[in-house]
C-alpha cells in the first residue's frame, strides 16, 4: 500500500516535466495535441513555439496559407478566452467549450500539417498489375512539390487555353499566348 501511494505521489509530481518536454521527445513523431490550453502561462508558451515552427525549417512550414492565419486567428481567440481566467476549470461552461472546440480544431490542423506525418499511397509500376506502397513524410512531399513548381515556372511556357489559368495558379509570369514561340 505505502509503495503505491508513493509510486502515485512521484507520478503526480512529474506530470508538469512530462508535458514540456513532450516536444524534445518528439523529434521524428506527429504531435498528437500541440496545444492544450489549461492555464495562460502554458498556453503563452505553447503559442509562441507554434508561431515559431509554422515559420521555414519549422516543424509546420509546410502549413497552407490559409491553414496558417486559421491556426493564427483561434490562437488569438483562445488568448482572449484565457485572459482573466487563473485554468480551465475556473471558466464557465460555456467559454471552457469554446476554447475546447478552438482547440481540437487548431490541433486538427497542426497535425495534418506535421513534417513527421506520413503520407502512403499504393501505385501499381508501369508494367504490374500488383500495387506498391510507398510512403513519406508530409515534409518531404511538400518540399518536393514547391521545388517541382517553382523549376517549372522558371523554365517552361504553358501556351494555348488552360494557360492563363496556370499562371494565375502557380503564379508564373510568363507569356501565355506565345504567338512568337
Amino acid at each position: 500500500m505505502r509503495i503505491s501511494t508513493l509510486i502515485f505521489t512521484a507520478m503526480l509530481l512529474a506530470s508538469p516535466f512530462v508535458q514540456a518536454t513532450d516536444r524534445e521527445d518528439s523529434a521524428g513523431k506527429v504531435i498528437d495535441s500541440p496545444v492544450v490550453a489549461n492555464d495562460p502561462a502554458t498556453f503563452t508558451a505553447q503559442n509562441d513555439w507554434i508561431e515559431k515552427e509554422m515559420n521555414a525549417g519549422g516543424r509546420y512550414e509546410f502549413i497552407k496559407s490559409g491553414d496558417k492565419q486559421r491556426v493564427m486567428e483561434l490562437l488569438g481567440r483562445m488568448t482572449g478566452l484565457l485572459a482573466g481566467h487563473a485554468s480551465l476549470d475556473a471558466m464557465d461552461r460555456n467559454t471552457r467549450s469554446q476554447l475546447l472546440d478552438e482547440q481540437e480544431e487548431v490541433n486538427g490542423i497542426l497535425k495534418h500539417s506535421d513534417s513527421n506525418r506520413l503520407v502512403c499511397e499504393s501505385l501499381a509500376p508501369t508494367g504490374s498489375h500488383i500495387p506498391v506502397k510507398t510512403c513519406h513524410t508530409y515534409a518531404q512531399t511538400a518540399g518536393s512539390t514547391r521545388a517541382t513548381l517553382s523549376g517549372t515556372n522558371g523554365n517552361s511556357r504553358q501556351c494555348g487555353k488552360g494557360a492563363s489559368q496556370y499562371s494565375s495558379r502557380y503564379g508564373s509570369t510568363s507569356n501565355t499566348d506565345c504567338g512568337g514561340r
